[in-house]
């Protein structure tokens, strides 16, 4: 049996005034297969398609010595941990590939790092106000974790906070699909 998945390219074609949801079946032959749509769901389409677009965020420090910019979805999936320093700190935090995350103007100078245990996670944070709007994680290395806190507001319409044990990392670590969100999508 043929298992329907939704396009690739979220097509949705028109057809006088009816709207039509056109899916791939999963088959070598790449045959489609249309089906009308409802208004809700058309709605919810357009808006899971909307919130899943890449937009620039900007953000940074309290005192504004770091600014940077991250592209990232408008809806995103946040990150709440109990590891010793996320817990002190209440940080939730989203996960982008390092590709999409550049700091801006001279915020390098106004930066310094710390690390503790493995030494993978580099916590950076803003030598002046202190503030850790951004570090590079563990659970990522690959990525850069952006405190939604410091994300300047407007861009940030939906974030879904998922648990992550860090004060149980390596068992944590395999049960979730953190490590994913530092990938760039399959184009």
């Amino acid at each position: 049996m043929m298992e329907m998945v939704p396009s690739t390219r979220h097509s949705i074609a028109m057809s006088g005034g009816t709207d039509f949801l056109v899916w791939k079946l999963s088959s070598p032959e790449g045959r489609k297969k249309v089906r009308p749509l409802n208004s809700l769901t058309r709605k919810k389409l357009i808006t899971r398609i909307a919130m899943s677009a890449e937009i620039a965020h900007c953000g940074g420090c309290h005192c504004k010595s770091v600014r940077w910019q991250v592209e990232a979805p408008s809806s995103v999936v946040a990150w709440s941990c109990n590891c010793s320093d996320c817990a002190m700190r209440a940080n939730i935090h989203f996960i982008v590939p390092y590709s999409k995350f550049k700091l801006l103007g001279d915020s390098e100078q106004s930066l310094t790092t710390y690390t503790f245990g493995t030494h993978t996670a580099k916590h950076k944070f803003c030598k002046i106000c202190g503030i850790t709007s951004f570090y590079i994680p563990r659970s990522n290395p690959d990525g850069i974790a952006v405190t939604v806190n410091c994300v300047d507001s407007g861009t940030l319409k939906h974030v879904e906070i998922r648990r992550f044990d860090g004060r149980n990392w390596e068992s944590s670590y395999g049960k979730t699909s953190i490590s994913s969100f530092s990938k760039s999508p399959e184009k």
